[in-house]
């Protein structure tokens, strides 16, 4: 049976529309419906109703929907205090834009109107029950979308059936204990793009009240030494409240007109408040990272770049340069050869051949603190194996370039305090905070002795070199650099006795480097 109400405009003060045929009905409603005061709208379980121009409730008006409402114009609510419409199905299908506005707490909802439907005024909405996106944009605009505990996506959302949250407001889930959720949201601006946050909580406290909202920007990330070299034109934010001592995997969704650069050298990282890099990007446009704290997030390349300066003792010519006949001799190894015990680096650094002017491997350690004496062991985040040339510039495995510490950043607020590790001269660290310039890390500790925390830095020439006869990590030249001269005497190769690096023979020069150094100590915090 079809039913068909015709209702010019309702603006009685006292007048209730009742609906509840105990048999399905199909009702059209062909005008504006606005309901005064204490008016009250009921459509009952059962019932199909249709609004085909605008649905509007002053303050005071009840609209209580346990069928299904069929909206084709804006739903206008202007009730000063949250207002539970039913918990029925609202579907939003006009065939120009639609507008929902006022205080509104819906059970289900499906946005089915090509053109697309905005939330305005100024109250947030809520959604408890299933939220079907069959076709077009919801775009919030500066006002939140909540969904509740036991809401659920619906529909197949993509980037023409999708939520906005572009402007200040977010796409908000409320939590009731560990589990998955994906927010379909993207942006619509030059071109629509879905670019959808999955977060699945696997621990975590969850009171009443809690959510965590999801907004984002199709710009680069507003920190400028992210948005650099390969990055991603897109940002989130997740704005978490009342949500403790959680972990959560996060997987964040991009399109390729996102990509500025490489994509392959992306990793997902947190940019603000605090500046963490979580995993590398693998495959299917698709970042994650399992987080303790929510923030700001975005696709960059999440290599640290380092360039350092520094001399070895024993090869240096008194000038500016140091020999590479250990090179010219094919004696340095083509993989790193810090694995062993003192230093126990697990790198895997290697080459097919050791590029032109490489004197030998060197060990950077970076160590994160606010002062230079509180980086201590303790604060290292990253180490790498590289090379040092003979001008003194310690650059990546090809040769050149700077360093690239993949996945590691500096915590907001810390200093970067690189030490660097030869196999048999005196270890260095810095004693001031390495500047960014031009985004990358730059430390020369050649320049003076006030670039090297604490003694353990010697002055040859117009340099400061780090100290020859040393074993290893110990930060004096002692017994331990006189066994390795006695262990190697007279061999030819790669030894550590061979302190001058000089013809691949360990001999009495080296021991002459050893015998005047003996005593000398560094310092390490």
């Amino acid at each position: 049976m079809k039913l068909n109400v015709q209702i010019q405009r309702i603006n009685l003060t006292r007048f209730i529309i009742l609906l509840c045929l105990a048999f399905s009905v199909t009702g059209y409603l062909r005008a504006e419906t606005h309901m005064l005061g204490s008016m009250s709208m009921n459509v009952t379980s059962g019932t199909s109703v249709t609004e085909l121009s605008n649905l509007l409730l002053d303050n005071g008006g009840v609209l209580d929907n346990q069928g299904t409402l069929t909206v084709k114009g804006n739903l206008t609510n202007s009730n000063t205090s949250a207002s539970n419409l039913g918990t029925g199905t609202y579907i939003f299908a006009g065939t120009s834009p639609q507008t929902i506005s006022g205080p509104n707490i819906f059970t289900h909802v499906t946005i089915n109107n090509s053109t697309g439907v905005s939330l305005t005024g100024s109250s947030d909405n809520t959604i408890n029950g299933i939220f079907t996106l069959t076709s077009g944009r919801f775009t919030l605009g500066n006002l939140n979308l909540l969904l509740g505990t036991s809401a659920t996506i619906g529909g197949t959302p993509a980037a023409g059936n999708m939520v906005v949250p572009t402007g200040t407001g977010e796409l908000r889930k409320s939590f009731a204990g560990t589990g998955s959720f994906t927010y379909p949201v993207g942006d619509n601006d030059a071109t629509a793009e879905y670019s959808p946050v999955t977060t699945n909580f696997t621990s975590g406290t969850f009171p009443g009240g809690n959510y965590l909202g999801v907004n984002l920007k199709n710009l680069p990330d507003p920190d400028p030494t992210i948005a650099t070299g390969d990055y991603l034109n897109r940002y989130w934010v997740l704005d978490n409240s009342n949500i403790s001592g959680y972990s959560c995997n996060l997987t964040f969704t991009f399109t390729d007109a996102d990509v500025v650069g490489t994509k392959a050298n992306l990793f997902c990282v947190e940019s603000f408040p605090v500046h963490q890099v979580y995993d590398a990007y693998v495959s299917n446009n698709h970042l994650t990272g399992t987080v303790t704290s929510f923030g700001r997030f975005t696709g960059a390349n999440g290599a640290l770049s380092a360039t350092f300066f520094t001399f070895l003792e024993g090869p240096f010519n008194g000038t500016n340069a140091m020999s590479t006949i250990l090179n010219a001799g094919g004696l340095i190894p083509l993989t790193q050869p810090y694995s062993a015990a003192p230093w126990s680096y697990p790198g895997t650094e290697s080459v097919g051949s050791i590029p032109a002017g490489v004197v030998d491997w060197v060990l950077i350690e970076l160590r994160q603190a606010t002062i230079a004496g509180s980086a201590t062991s303790s604060t290292v985040f990253g180490r790498k194996a590289a090379f040092l040339k003979s001008d003194g510039s310690i650059v990546d495995i090809s040769g050149s370039g700077p360093v690239r510490f993949l996945g590691s950043n500096l915590t907001t607020g810390n200093n970067l305090y690189p030490v660097i590790y030869h196999r048999n001269h005196m270890p260095v660290m810095a004693n001031n905070a390495a500047p960014l310039i031009s985004g990358v890390f730059t430390y020369d500790f050649s320049t003076a002795a006030s670039q090297t925390y604490g003694p353990g830095i010697k002055h040859v020439g117009p340099k400061w070199v780090m100290i020859a006869g040393n074993s290893g990590i110990d930060m004096d030249i002692n017994n331990n650099g006189l066994s390795n001269w006695v262990t190697d005497f007279g061999a030819t190769g790669y030894n550590k006795g061979d302190f001058d690096l000089g013809n691949g023979s360990v001999d009495n020069s080296d021991l002459s480097l050893w015998v005047a150094n003996f005593g000398l100590a560094g310092l390490l915090p």
